[in-house]
């Protein structure tokens, strides 16, 4: 019996190539749309999951007010571990963590092999809550004391070129603007793909605060504390006693401690007024919409296309009926043909995936693979049956129910129900479409705002490279080098980085008449040499730069607008703040964003400080990019001639603070150009369906003299009123998504009315298409050979 519905399946197939080619390529698409986004969602929501005990690893985050709201902020005192392990019996474990921050990278050596490596440095029971795979050494025994390291699989082939040989007990040679010295490796741990730890050494937290003995104070809060919470814990109670705990330590304390699992923290990490509020996964929830939409559509395809051509097997269904089969038999036979064409279908959207797998990597910044292990078979196993089950189960039922006797005289029923469902699918099918353009365009439109909105800093034709090595002590020299070439313009240095929002910050701010408002203004401030200001173009407002002129400017300090506004200080030169003793306000500068635009400029202030590592910064002269960097390279090599010239121009670091927007207008725009294209399929298996059913009438009307203008509108009128509906409905829709999305942006590109018209100008497009291309079918029929049937 299966074999004679097999035979029958491929009979039909063949008899109608046309629709048979459509709906494969209709479900193969949508089904490689969503094996594309499940790989990518599924590598999201494994990032950090990896860890034994991730159902109670805590990490603990601080609240602090912020004017009329909460900043929260995963920074906290250096000794709040300790006494969190000693204080608070709910807690099983406590550890402190000095996240791996681009500033702290080094230099390490090993014999004649030279490399960068990003620190992080660690409390004793980092292993007892972090889960990290040793592949030499014990980590419970691998940081003894303050000269132990531990290092990476990846930089311990890249130092002793070996993946086998034991590199337990051998010495390398760290050195960074805090980290001078010599320390033994005690351990080589796995690096782990699906993780935010982007660390390549690990050293011991006690070395950091023999380093930076400040840091074990409770005012300071630079490092992150994690916990490990005991089973059973009231999470609620928890973030209680840990406030409760840092009053007792700091009377004087305004902030609140909470904390956040740590598997969260990565598509959960954004906050609004203290309370986590989304992040990642918003796109993550939006690109899982986007998959089942699109598969929803080629679906749909599928049933319109289906019924489209019920009236060519109608008379099939009367036969068998009349010889004895029953509706079941019938349905048995249409949901085997669908789960046949899904299972082919199936197979081609794998093929399309290992295709478009390395540019889909290339995009999105991942290295998925397809990989065919247990969890991906059954999603496989379980999107085939239900894609099949779906698509088929109405063109089934709706193809069984033909009456015996109807059929074999070729009279098709067409009710109103039918014609509403059939209607509603392909409005469905275009109010997703329309949504997507117009998303699409918004995104577009924002992201090239963004990234072409002045930040108030020039980043065009400067590159920025680390003060490593000999640099941190020849510095001076370097930069007098540097400045006598003829295509540099000027160059200087900073600790830390602009774009992504600076990383050091302070309260500790004390400034005349101020009020108790005013002690919770926080501000970002970056430490830089002479020429910083100059060199990045930024605009004095009030006073004069950094210079030494002046004698020296190491007590000065130049605020940026907002922070003056903030301190409400009036005529602002020449008055003192205190911060690490005195310091005179020789400036202002115009606000400028050293954060993305996804937050409002916040106060901020410049220092001298020549001593610090950091970035040093190169004007180039525009159009002499390749000869400067080369001239540049090689006065580097003089310098520091056993370690690589890399270097990143810094409009290239303002634009990776915007990677998911631009991965999601990217995607986005992909994804709703294979949308449009299942939905024409629709329109187009609906405009199939419509000149069967009117074959005749068309015929009659072309024995009348009626031109194709009069065919066109006959065929065009309902489809207009179909897209028109799904405009409507669509237009409030997508207003509604992406006004909540801009939100998200201090500083957004407006909704501009063409964002929705370019939209339904798109659709009505696309229905012109699919009409055109069935008109092309109707000027060819002829009249007579319909009429005779």
């Amino acid at each position: 019996m299966l074999g004679l519905h097999l035979l029958l399946i491929f009979r039909n197939f063949k008899r109608f190539k046309i629709s048979f080619f459509i709906n494969l390529i209709g479900l193969s698409t949508g089904l490689a749309c969503f094996l594309l986004i499940y790989l990518w969602v599924t590598d999201e929501v494994r990032v950090n999951t990896y860890h034994k005990n991730r159902d109670r690893f805590y990490q603990v985050m601080r609240n602090e007010p912020y004017g009329h709201t909460m900043r929260t902020e995963a920074f906290t005192p250096g000794p709040l571990a300790g006494a969190i392990a000693t204080e608070i019996p709910d807690v099983e474990a406590a550890t402190v963590v000095v996240p791996p921050l681009p500033a702290y990278r080094g230099i390490i050596t090993a014999g004649n092999s030279t490399a960068f490596a990003l620190p992080q440095f660690v409390g004793d029971d980092f292993f007892k809550l972090f889960t990290c795979h040793f592949v030499q050494g014990n980590k419970f025994l691998a940081l003894p004391g303050k000269k132990s390291v531990c290092i990476s699989d990846e930089l311990s082939a890249n130092l002793f070129h070996t993946t086998t040989a034991s590199v337990i007990g051998r010495i390398v040679k760290f050195e960074n603007d805090d980290l001078k010295g010599s320390y033994i490796i005690s351990g080589v741990f796995r690096k782990q793909p699906s993780s935010t730890e982007d660390y390549d050494i690990l050293f011991s937290y006690n070395l950091y605060k023999s380093i930076r003995p400040e840091i074990d104070d409770w005012s300071n809060g630079g490092p992150s504390t994690f916990v490990l919470v005991k089973k059973g814990t009231n999470i609620v109670q928890l973030d209680r006693h840990l406030t409760a705990l840092l009053k007792r330590k700091r009377s004087s304390a305004d902030e609140t401690l909470f904390v956040q699992k740590y598997s969260e923290r990565y598509l959960y990490g954004t906050y609004e007024n203290g309370v986590p509020a989304g992040g990642r996964i918003f796109y993550v929830k939006l690109f899982s919409l986007v998959a089942l939409l699109i598969l929803g559509i080629a679906c749909i395809n599928f049933m319109n296309l289906s019924t489209a051509k019920a009236s060519g097997r109608m008379k099939e269904a009367g036969i068998k009926k009349v010889m004895g089969a029953g509706r079941g038999a019938l349905v048995l036979q249409y949901m085997i043909e669908s789960l046949l064409l899904t299972t082919l279908s199936l197979f081609l959207a794998l093929l399309m995936v290992e295709l478009m797998l390395p540019q889909f990597n290339q995009i999105t910044g991942k290295g998925l693979i397809l990989h065919f292990d247990l969890q991906l078979i059954v999603v496989l196993l379980c999107i085939t049956l239900f894609t099949g089950f779906f698509a088929g189960l109405y063109p089934a039922l709706y193809l069984s129910a033909f009456n015996p006797a109807e059929s074999l005289k070729g009279r098709l029923p067409d009710t109103a129900l039918e014609l509403l469902i059939r209607n509603g699918l392909v409005v469905f099918q275009f109010v997703i479409s329309v949504v997507l353009i117009i998303s699409v365009l918004v995104i577009y439109k924002q992201v090239q705002f963004i990234q072409t909105k002045d930040p108030g800093y020039e980043k065009d034709n400067i590159i920025s490279f680390s003060r490593t090595g000999k640099l941190e002590g020849d510095y001076a020299a370097f930069v007098s080098e540097l400045k006598k070439m003829p295509d540099v313009v000027n160059a200087s240095y900073m600790y830390g980085r602009l774009a992504g929002g600076v990383s050091s910050r302070t309260g500790g701010f004390l400034w005349e008449r101020q009020s108790n408002a005013e002690r919770q203004t926080r501000f970002g401030y970056l430490d830089v040499d002479y020429d910083l200001i100059e060199t990045l173009g930024l605009k004095i407002k009030e006073g004069r730069s950094f210079s030494r002129k002046f004698g020296a400017d190491s007590t000065a300090i130049i605020f940026n607008e907002t922070a003056i506004k903030a301190m409400g200080i009036k005529d602002p030169i020449g008055k003192r703040v205190m911060f690490y003793g005195k310091r005179q306000i020789i400036g202002i500068v115009k606000d400028f964003h050293f954060e993305s635009l996804g937050q409002p400029v916040k106060p901020f202030f410049f220092k001298i400080d020549e001593e610090k590592g950091g970035n040093i910064l190169v004007k180039i002269k525009a159009g002499k990019e390749h000869k400067a960097i080369a001239e540049i390279e090689k006065l580097y090599k003089e310098f520091n001639g056993y370690l690589p010239f890399e270097y990143k121009f810094l409009d290239q670091d303002y634009q990776e603070q915007y990677v998911s927007e631009s991965r999601t207008a990217m995607l986005s725009s992909y994804f709703a150009g294979i949308a449009i294209l299942i939905s024409c399929l629709g329109l187009f298996g609906l405009a199939s369906f419509m000149v069967e059913r009117k074959a005749k009438e068309i015929a009659i009307r072309k024995t009348l003299g009626c031109d194709q203008l009069g065919i066109l509108y006959l065929l065009s009128a309902h489809f207009v009123k179909i897209v028109g509906i799904a405009i409507l409905i669509a237009f409030p829709l997508g207003y509604v998504l992406t006004r909540d999305w801009l939100d998200s942006f201090a500083y957004k590109t407006p909704l501009e009315w063409w964002y929705f018209a370019g939209a339904g100008i798109i659709a009505f497009l696309m229905t012109g298409i699919a009409i055109g291309s069935q008109l092309v079918k109707v000027s060819r029929i002829n009249p007579a050979l319909i009429l005779k049937d």
